[in-house]
């Protein structure tokens, strides 16, 4: 929902209800929900809403279903949605491509970079939500998702098998593409296959549960069919924003007696998930080394493959997009604007603007660069100044895809700014060989050797402390030779 009243983002309940007061007196049905809501619970009257719509206006269920169509595009900034736009499905999946035009709060931009960062602890995401802002900041912060709609019936399959992706699962239909699921008949509707799933699930993960106001709905029957069955052991934490232990809903608590009696469920009163998951996100951050990568391309979206990638292939670095104010700070600068770029300047500029908890800011640029000694580089890098610089023209030049190339100049600056190791002019099908030749870099995107001398230094200069991340490089390096040969 919005953060302040007039803001973008998608409506809360009680937006909602005035957007259905506007649809129902468009067809001359009167309901005065927004009003009843200072004396009614908001969320009985949404559903009231809802099934007044569907069963009394013409067309009612795609009414619903475009009404939902535009509560999720209020989330669109740059420009802002109107009221006359397009909103046929295939308009509707060309602005979801439209990655940067959605306004994301604060708290849905730390979730992006936790499910990005920790696709192995948080493989599944399961909403009632309707609109793809979850899987919008996991794509942003450089994760991958995939997606399951239900509007009936189904069964979830496999997830997180490979820890690949983030598996987002919509329960109640998707804001473009299915029906949308709002009144108490179609939430309480039979669907076996899914219930099966969500018990599944249960006896597999810690259930946290977010923003959830557990209507009398699957995922409730799912939750109190978990709870009954002694022979299950669930693992929920159940966090409410109500300031009262007992208020995390008494209804819910009264559902899930028999896993609470056994010590299966948690109530956790007063939390505050634009807070809290910020917070969160900063604690587990902590575990890991922080690669901010500013990526001032055309080729944004790819490059994002990228960061998924390697956040996968280890568990000591986290690969992050830079904040958009930090990105948009160094974008605006004139030393960016060149049509070759000096890096000597570029990097001091870029390490000015830094983050004292960053092990290692890359910029990703897509005009040629050049030092003050050499023009037409790869890249440059400075240890001291926790910057790097790469430039996506080399990849044209030598022939390999843009992902392989960028991905092989990360981790190879990420390696040097564990240890120092100097490059040498000698081609040893080493990764830090000089590449005056350019087409070197094809032998160690298949090898990802270090040469003998290298590995010595390697060896002589770690420490207890360098180690783990010269470990992490290494499984980098490994990922990278497997998709190589």
């Amino acid at each position: 929902m919005p953060e302040t009243e007039g803001s973008p983002g998608v409506p809360g309940v009680r937006a909602m209800l005035e957007l259905l007061d506007a649809d129902l007196d468009s067809v001359g049905i009167s309901s005065q929900l927004r009003t009843r809501a200072t004396n009614e619970v908001p969320g009985n009257l949404y559903q009231e809403g809802f099934r007044e719509l569907i069963r009394r206006a013409p067309n009612g269920i795609d009414r619903a279903n475009d009404l939902i169509k535009r509560a999720v595009l209020q989330a669109l900034v740059d420009p802002p949605f109107r009221a006359s736009d397009e909103r046929t499905d295939l308009h509707c999946r060309s602005i979801l491509r439209s990655n940067k035009r959605w306004y994301l709060r604060p708290s849905v931009l730390a979730l992006g970079r936790l499910l990005a960062s920790h696709p192995d602890r948080f493989p599944l995401v399961l909403t009632t939500n309707f609109d793809p802002l979850i899987e919008i900041a996991t794509q942003r912060a450089g994760g991958t998702t995939h997606r399951t709609v239900l509007h009936a019936d189904g069964y979830l399959g496999s997830h997180g098998a490979a820890h690949s992706a983030t598996h987002v699962v919509y329960l109640h239909g998707y804001w473009f593409g299915s029906d949308t699921m709002h009144s108490a008949v179609q939430l309480t509707q039979n669907r076996p296959q899914l219930q099966s799933s969500l018990i599944e699930i249960l006896r597999s993960y810690t259930l946290l549960q977010l923003g959830y106001g557990g209507w009398d709905d699957i995922v409730m029957g799912a939750l109190q069919r978990a709870s009954e069955d002694l022979g299950s052991t669930p693992d929920i934490l159940w966090a409410s924003n109500q300031l009262s232990e007992k208020d995390p809903a008494r209804k819910i608590a009264e559902r899930l007696y028999a896993a609470s009696a056994r010590q299966r469920v948690q109530f956790y009163a007063g939390i505050d998930l634009h807070e809290v998951i910020p917070q969160l996100e900063r604690a587990m951050s902590k575990e890991r080394k922080r690669i901010d990568v500013i990526v001032l391309s055309q080729h944004e979206r790819v490059l994002g493959q990228v960061l998924g990638k390697l956040n996968l292939a280890q568990n000591h670095f986290s690969f992050l997009p830079a904040t958009t104010l930090r990105t948009k700070r160094v974008a605006e600068h004139p030393d960016f604007k060149h049509k070759i770029l000096n890096t000597r300047s570029c990097i001091t500029l870029t390490a000015q603007d830094s983050d004292p908890d960053c092990f290692l800011t890359v910029v990703i640029v897509d005009q040629p660069i050049e030092s003050d000694h050499y023009s037409n580089l790869f890249g440059d890098f400075s240890k001291n100044r926790h910057v790097a610089i790469i430039t996506t023209q080399g990849a044209s030049q030598i022939g390999i895809p843009l992902t392989d190339y960028v991905r092989y100049f990360i981790i190879r600056y990420v390696l040097g700014q564990t240890i120092l190791i100097n490059t040498h002019e000698e081609t040893r099908d080493c990764m830090f060989d000089k590449k005056n030749h350019k087409p070197d870099i094809r032998l160690s995107l298949r090898s990802a050797r270090l040469c003998d001398d290298c590995n010595l230094k390697l060896r002589k200069l770690s420490s207890p402390n360098s180690e783990t991340a010269v470990g992490a490089c290494r499984q980098l390096l490994g990922h990278m030779v497997l998709e190589h040969n």
